[in-house]
């Protein structure tokens, strides 16, 4: 008998625990119940904007100009009109008025065409040329169009007059993108033109 008795014993133990475990998980499920209904759940945290949101293109609704001649095309902003000059047959000059804003080309024997953009800036601008070659060189980043290769002055490049210079060559062309400073007592390059420089450059692409 004593058998049957350890069994028993057994078996009322464990009816014992399954039958705390149901009602426990069902006061549990009540007291849950409780708290969202009361409203003393922890808060859901808010989602968090991305650190990096995708920028917005101030250039989207641009103006396009197009230069079939030298076979490339720009955006600037549409309250600034254009005005190109065409010097000889081996430049033009493309000026954007009100924000002194300049592109030039060059084209043709005797120029940057026989040449890589640094031999060029190495010709143009001497030890004795202020700015020189190595104070260009050293102040200057450089970018990629492409495989087309621009080097592009910073405010610490030192010209007689505050300006920022960007340049490359391109089928035997060299392109010069100048923005610069106007007035008396030394002005300098704005926030605003500084960034209307970089944008507008951004926007350069080529037709042929």
């Amino acid at each position: 008998m004593r058998p049957a008795r350890g069994f028993a014993a057994v078996f009322f133990l464990l009816g014992f625990v399954v039958i705390s475990g149901l009602v426990l998980a069902f006061y549990l499920n009540k007291l849950g119940t409780f708290i969202q209904t009361k409203g003393l759940a922890s808060p859901r945290p808010s989602s968090i904007p991305s650190k990096n949101p995708q920028a917005t293109d101030e250039t989207a609704n641009w103006k396009t100009y197009t230069n079939q001649r030298f076979g490339y095309s720009l955006k600037y902003p549409p309250d600034v009109n254009l005005e190109l000059t065409t010097k000889n047959d081996l430049s033009d000059a493309l000026i954007f008025q009100a924000n002194n804003f300049k592109i030039i080309h060059f084209k043709g024997p005797g120029t940057a065409a026989e040449t890589t953009i640094e031999q060029y800036l190495k010709d143009a601008h001497p030890a004795n040329l202020n700015p020189s070659y190595d104070n260009i060189m050293t102040t200057s980043t450089q970018k990629y169009l492409g495989s087309i290769k621009i080097i592009i002055t910073s405010k610490d490049t030192k010209f007689e007059h505050d300006q920022r210079h960007a340049w490359f060559i391109r089928n035997k062309t060299l392109y010069s993108f100048i923005t610069y400073a106007e007035g008396s007592d030394n002005p300098k390059v704005t926030d605003e033109q500084d960034k209307l420089f970089n944008q507008i450059l951004s926007t350069i692409r080529f037709t042929e």
